[in-house]
């Protein structure tokens, strides 16, 4: 006759529980289940106050071993293995951080709590910051805020010439100069030709920056999955050509981490990276009343003022439709495992970018400042 099984002590019980809900509220927590997640953090702070009878009926009640299943089955989605003390852990990691949130390098998260799916981390590389917030969860790299900032700038040009538009469609030189002899007004025009101006200066700067943190990324991912298979001197060369120049990068070490020429100088993407992109670059970060003179730098003699003043919407387009082109046709070329492109953006049907995680009427601010002028 088998011995039979020692009670658990009324302690180990309320222990047991705790760390039950503990890991509904991961679980709540990480698949956006907020109305869960809340209803878990009460019903902790309950169990945690019951009586031993209270909490044994809990345990054994099927609602609560169905909610386990549940938790556990989300858990999964998100990471490889199921640990259940690692979840427990995670959720008194969230229950005591004031604004019950976590950031932190995506290394130490997976360190701490357990390795993520590769399908759950997209294209994010493995130096991501990862961010929970509740409901949410971020994976923060360069590409993507990037690509966020070139969103907003692009879009913000779009919102403010409607409503410069609208001013002047509505007024005659005249009537503009009795319309807004109060200075108030005339401030929020120039504000608006300013904010246009700043945004559109921001996409150029935008776009040089995503293409220079998508390329480095692109060098790294191959360094870490092949720095034991290649030799010494190929590898110091693709460490070192991450300080060479965006063209350089395009052409030859893309060609040495792929096996083919992804681009070439004749290439119309190549070709044009001078006068659409860099030169506007060159003029934001350098600016000076003097030409171009340095011999690596192939643009005509105009001075960097000329270029800095003359930029335009139109450029700023330009400017982006290469750089998203560029990065497509990168992403083709690469091998399998570099992940998508889910944070690129991408025009809508109003002609405006979009991208996961930024959308909504997030510049209806300068609607505001159009009422405030009309």
């Amino acid at each position: 006759m088998s011995a039979k099984r020692p009670r658990e002590k009324p302690i180990s019980q309320i222990g047991r529980a705790s760390s039950d809900i503990k890991l509904m509220i991961a679980a709540s927590y990480i698949n956006g289940w907020l109305h869960t997640y809340d209803a878990a953090v009460q019903f902790l702070t309950k169990v945690q106050n019951a009586s031993p009878s209270e909490v044994k009926k809990l345990i054994q009640s099927p609602d609560h071993k169905q909610q386990l299943k549940k938790s556990k089955t989300a858990c999964l989605e998100i990471f490889q293995e199921f640990d259940k003390s690692r979840m427990v852990l995670l959720a008194s990691d969230i229950l005591a951080s004031e604004t019950q949130s976590l950031e932190m390098p995506f290394s130490e998260f997976e360190s701490k709590y357990g390795k993520i799916k590769p399908k759950a981390l997209g294209y994010a590389p493995r130096y991501s910051v990862i961010k929970f917030l509740p409901g949410r969860i971020f994976l923060r790299f360069p590409e993507n805020i990037f690509a966020k900032d070139l969103v907003i700038a692009y879009n913000s040009i779009s919102e403010l010439e409607k409503i410069q538009s609208c001013i002047n469609n509505r007024f005659s030189l005249r009537e503009f100069d009795e319309q807004y002899a109060d200075g108030e007004r005339l401030h929020n025009v120039w504000l608006i030709h300013a904010m246009i101006d700043y945004f559109t200066a921001s996409c150029f700067s935008s776009c040089f920056n995503l293409t220079e943190a998508y390329l480095s990324s692109i060098i790294w991912r191959f360094l870490e999955d092949n720095s034991r298979e290649l030799p010494d001197a190929i590898k110091d060369d693709i460490l070192k050509s991450s300080d060479r120049s965006i063209k350089y990068r395009l052409i030859n070490t893309l060609r040495r981490i792929t096996g083919v020429n992804v681009f070439t100088e004749t290439d119309e993407i190549v070709r044009n990276l001078d006068s659409i992109l860099f030169q506007p670059r060159h003029a934001l970060t350098h600016c000076s009343p003097f030409p171009y003179q340095r011999k690596h730098i192939r643009f005509d003699e105009k001075e960097k003022i000329a270029v800095l003043f003359s930029m335009t919407k139109d450029d700023a387009k330009k400017a982006l439709d290469l750089t998203i082109n560029a990065i497509k046709i990168i992403n083709k070329s690469l091998p399998e495992g570099y992940g998508d492109l889910n944070w690129l953006p991408q025009y809508n049907s109003e002609n405006q970018l979009s991208m996961p995680g930024l959308s909504g009427n997030y510049i209806g601010i300068f609607k505001r400042l159009g009422d405030l002028v009309r």
